[in-house]
């Protein structure tokens, strides 16, 4: 018959609220490990990153690597050095998975080994890494990204069109229109899209031709 009253009510709820952020902290916001590295001394943080990386440059299942990248993330700047150490290393696997938590950690630190990774031989590379440049948006990425438009993947030349455009560049309006009479319906949506992000009014004419 409990709780009936407003303050058992709430401490009710309020026990659940911090329950549930405690568990969502533990499996989203980088495991266990992550949450002790933002409590723990520096000493304990740069051990635990060690820990990690070795038992990321040993993992060879795709998906734990994966986790382990996203863990190693959550030490912050401290794992900038790592991740751009796998991101430049010669397992696949680890490129991306680099490319992947560099996305998450967003570090200003990450965008030079990024840029260099856009010209990877590795198309899930070259891809994961123009989202995660994407994703810092920094200015420094722009001519790396204006190199990708010319790149053989259309999902490539995509993610650098709409990296381009939320940098104001007006380089898009010209791939646009190629996009725009593309037999594929989500490339003529994805250009629509990109114009719309770049708010330039030079794109009304493209996308008022769309309107049929």
């Amino acid at each position: 018959e409990q709780p009936d009253r407003r303050r058992e009510v709430a401490t009710v709820v309020g026990l659940w609220t911090v329950l549930l952020m405690a568990v969502s902290a533990l499996f989203y916001a980088g495991g266990l490990r992550g949450t002790m590295a933002r409590v723990l001394p520096a000493g304990a943080s740069a051990g635990g990153i060690r820990s990690l990386v070795a038992e990321l440059g040993s993992e060879e299942n795709y998906r734990r690597q994966y986790h382990l990248a996203l863990q190693l993330a959550s030490f912050g700047e401290g794992a900038v050095e790592p991740l751009v150490g796998f991101l430049e290393g010669e397992a696949v696997n680890l490129r991306v998975v680099a490319a992947e938590a560099l996305e998450v950690l967003r570090s200003p630190r990450s965008v030079p080994a990024l840029c260099a990774a856009l010209s990877d031989s590795v198309e899930n590379v070259r891809y994961r890494s123009s989202i995660a440049l994407n994703a810092i948006g920094a200015p420094e990425g722009e001519e790396a990204l204006l190199v990708l438009l010319d790149d053989p993947e259309s999902h490539i030349r995509m993610e650098a069109l709409n990296g381009l455009a939320a940098l104001g560049n007006d380089t898009v309006l010209d791939t646009a229109r190629e996009f725009l009479i593309a037999e594929e319906h989500w490339t003529r949506s994805g250009a629509l899209g990109a114009l719309g992000t770049l708010g330039s009014s030079a794109a009304l004419p493209l996308v008022e031709g769309c309107l049929s």
